[in-house]
């Protein structure tokens, strides 16, 4: 059975990698030189197929100008601010 990892950013409003290289049209491979990384581990990231390391995911949100959070892959979202009750998703 195959496990597939969703990034959960929406349940903040946040942006996944798969939105986030798609909005500011930029390719795989483009985003993967950015990070030291290959087109195939930018590719498993996208498709939920893999988590980034704890380092990864930083220099995604390094990478990404904080578009992408630390906080917004599954392993992670325990990092996640505290939504106000007020101010806070739906």
């Amino acid at each position: 059975m195959l496990v597939r990892y969703i990034p959960v950013g929406y349940k903040w409003g946040m942006v996944t990698l798969a939105q986030y290289l798609k909005d500011n049209k930029i390719k795989q491979e483009d985003f993967a030189e950015r990070i030291g990384r290959t087109q195939a581990m930018v590719s498993r990231l996208v498709s939920g197929k893999a988590q980034p390391s704890p380092d990864l995911a930083a220099d995604i949100e390094k990478e990404t100008s904080g578009e992408v959070p630390f906080h917004v892959w599954p392993a992670y979202s325990r990092f996640a601010p505290e939504e106000s009750a007020a101010g806070g998703a739906a």
